[in-house]
């Protein structure tokens, strides 16, 4: 890793700092549309996602008084978003149909946006024929636009939905133009793509060119502070060298990752899978106290997590099977 526990927190303390600077600003101008703006960035960077949700109402109330329906478009797209961060998917899809019914009142940028995120709301339900269609619809345009930011996010919109159905050569094909498009002022999206470019090769025994990936992810994160990263590339540093068998390595990103945690805001899912792999190590190095203690934590944060029970190589049930080790044969024999 790039940066030690102590300049993360340093970041944290100023990104902190500078949000408090502008909500002063904000409270002094509440009509001025470029500081609410600025806040709202400002929040999405540190995951502060509730307070940007907010100040996006209040924006939309701004333009729709002065009558500008293509900012109204624009931030509606934004609010999506959000929603879509916040777990509010069927609530997003309701603002970005105000922008369909409106559509001869919208620029084509602002609608070939509301199709990119139709096809990230679609892709998180499943339904990845929608999602495909949404998405081709956008490719099209931003291509007779030469608009490589909007190319960019459709391919990632396509690569996750190719994702979501584990078609993974499919999907590492469209991240990999993804990242092409995306311009190297679009610090925070390059490193998303990487992030899952390196993923889907760690996942395709492709582990080299996965770290590969992760170290560039690593830097642009440490040049750029995108803090709230860091605890996913520490996760990710675990689950590829856990992949090459490389457990003491891997165990090491997995509690350091653990650790820069417990001072960022990350969600359950998160925290589910980092213990999740540490639990995984401790268990092939034969320390099964430990490993009970981190898969139990997975599990405690994560009700949607199966696959603590998938095949694991030494064992079709690593947590049921580190309890018996340890004698705990009732806790085990509760998770069959």
């Amino acid at each position: 890793g790039k940066q030690s526990e102590l300049e993360i927190n340093s970041v944290i303390q100023e990104q902190t700092r500078e949000i408090d600077s502008l909500r002063k600003v904000y409270l002094n101008h509440p009509k001025d549309e470029d500081i609410i703006n600025l806040l709202i960035d400002k929040y999405l960077l540190i995951d502060q996602d509730s307070n940007a949700l907010v100040l996006t109402d209040e924006l939309i109330f701004l333009q729709n008084k002065l009558q500008d329906h293509n900012e109204v478009a624009r931030i509606r797209v934004l609010k999506h978003d959000i929603l879509m961060r916040l777990g509010k998917g069927e609530e997003g899809i309701l603002v970005l149909m105000k922008n369909i019914e409106n559509q001869d009142k919208i620029s084509s940028q602002n609608l070939t946006d509301t199709y990119s995120e139709m096809a990230a709301y679609y892709t998180s339900t499943y339904e990845i024929e929608k999602a495909l269609e949404y998405a081709k619809k956008s490719e099209k345009i931003y291509m007779i636009s030469h608009d490589s930011i909007g190319l960019a996010y459709t391919y990632y919109a396509i690569a996750i939905s190719y994702l979501t159905v584990d078609r993974l050569q499919e999907s590492l094909e469209y991240f990999e133009k993804a990242y092409l498009y995306c311009t190297s002022e679009r610090y925070r999206n390059t490193a998303i793509i990487l992030i899952n470019i390196s993923l889907i090769m760690s996942d395709l025994n492709r582990n080299d060119e996965a770290l590969e990936k992760l170290r560039i992810v690593d830097s642009i994160a440490a040049k750029h502070e995108i803090i709230n990263l860091i605890p996913e590339i520490k996760k990710l540093y675990g689950i590829v060298y856990y992949n090459k068998q490389d457990y003491d390595k891997s165990l090491s990103y997995c509690l350091q990752g653990i650790k820069l945690a417990a001072n960022l805001t990350v969600n359950a899912r998160y925290k589910s899978s980092i213990n999740k792999y540490a639990g995984y190590n401790y268990y092939k190095k034969g320390e099964y106290d430990q490993a009970v203690y981190f898969l139990q934590q997975a599990l405690n944060n994560d009700e949607y997590l199966v696959d603590l029970y998938e095949a694991n190589d030494a064992s079709e049930y690593p947590l049921i099977d580190a309890y018996a080790k340890i004698g705990h044969f009732k806790d085990a024999y509760d998770l069959l």
